[in-house]
């Protein structure tokens, strides 16, 4: 994956093993998600529900360090 400009070289590496590293592959929304919150960049990804109100998209990791998975969670906060 080609890095993002302006951030460091160990973020888009943290970001681009959640596709390519040990573990369960996620997609780019959970990363981005994870990442997000991980580092409380003060932003959000949110989604749309079927009622059209949007809640808050987050991620949690489980598992080791060495083979993580990354399950996406819907926050109403």
């Amino acid at each position: 994956m080609q890095a993002s400009p302006g951030f460091p070289d160990n973020l888009n590496d943290e970001w681009s093993n959640m596709f390519l590293g040990n573990g369960a592959p996620t997609n780019e929304e959970t990363a981005t998600a994870y990442i997000l919150d991980k580092y409380s960049a003060g932003v959000a990804l949110l989604k749309q529900n079927a009622d059209g109100s949007f809640s808050k998209l987050g991620a949690t990791k489980t598992g080791s360090d060495d083979n993580p998975t990354y399950i996406e969670t819907n926050c109403n906060n």
